[in-house]
């Protein structure tokens, strides 16, 4: 569905794994079973939340498609962590893919993954080095892990989680994403902007022009005119879309900056 997605393809091809590349556009998955290929697979490897594009899949229906099928069902949910619903155990996923940007809102350079017991004989089986689950599971028999992790991001992350559950906890800071998402969206329908995708997460907002305006223009405009920080997109979407965040540490009052300035850009008073 998008540039994340991609890269567990490139992965595959990399390694040379026997795979399909399943696109989609247009649908979050909900009804995977009748587009999904028919060949057999070990195992199914999604995007929670195709980041690139702001795209929200349905988790429980694509679980339900590998249980059917008996495969194990692999969930990045590295920017829905924290923003959106996530379960595990209600969604069949076997493995989680998490890490401390995005969601979290903490600097890259620490990944977690996730296993249910489902998928621990399957990691017995891995030949790696750096992956090799058995040695990070029987280090963390002892509190340890195999090689010097990223240590300050690790205190940063003891100390995020310790302002989520101060602030109320998990769903707490979930529906503090959503309100933060409904509200931008809301202020923003008299302008010239339409939403990307209808099946959208808390965690961001993806908008394209309907004006005949450069999304990559607006980008600049409000960088330069604004001191405001919307995120492009590349390639061949570059002046197709752009993002706006409403992960980690967002308010109303910064989401009203960029609401203000996004109306100021347009020459439209804010209802």
């Amino acid at each position: 569905g998008g540039g994340f997605g991609g890269r567990f393809v490139n992965i595959c091809k990399t390694h040379d794994i026997s795979h399909t590349d399943f696109k989609v556009s247009h649908t979050n998955l909900s009804n995977i079973e009748a587009l999904a290929p028919k060949e057999a697979y070990s195992s199914l490897i999604v995007n929670a939340h195709e980041t690139s594009v702001g795209h929200l899949y349905d988790l429980s229906a694509m679980g339900a498609y590998a249980k059917n099928n008996n495969m194990l069902y692999i969930v990045d949910a590295i920017s829905m962590l924290v923003t959106d619903p996530l379960d595990m155990e209600e969604s069949g996923i076997d493995v989680v893919i998490a890490s401390s940007q995005k969601g979290l809102a903490l600097p890259p350079g620490l990944t977690m993954v996730i296993l249910a017991p489902s998928a621990l004989a399957k990691v017995q089986e891995v030949k790696s080095l750096y992956f090799n689950f058995k040695d990070y599971l029987s280090n963390a028999q002892r509190g340890q892990t195999p090689y010097t992790p990223a240590v300050t991001i690790m205190l940063q992350l003891e100390a995020r989680l310790a302002q989520i559950e101060r602030e109320g906890g998990l769903e707490a800071t979930i529906a503090r994403a959503k309100k933060i998402a409904e509200y931008f969206r809301e202020s923003i329908k008299t302008l010239p902007l339409k939403a990307y995708t209808p099946f959208m997460p808390n965690a961001m907002t993806t908008l394209t022009p309907t004006d005949g305006k450069l999304a990559m223009d607006i980008v600049n405009a409000l960088e330069e005119g604004y001191k405001v920080m919307v995120c492009p997109n590349g390639g061949n979407q570059r002046n197709l879309i752009f993002r706006v965040s409403h992960m980690g540490d967002m308010t109303k009052e910064y989401t009203d900056v960029l609401i203000d300035a996004l109306h100021d850009y347009y020459k439209i008073d804010r209802a």
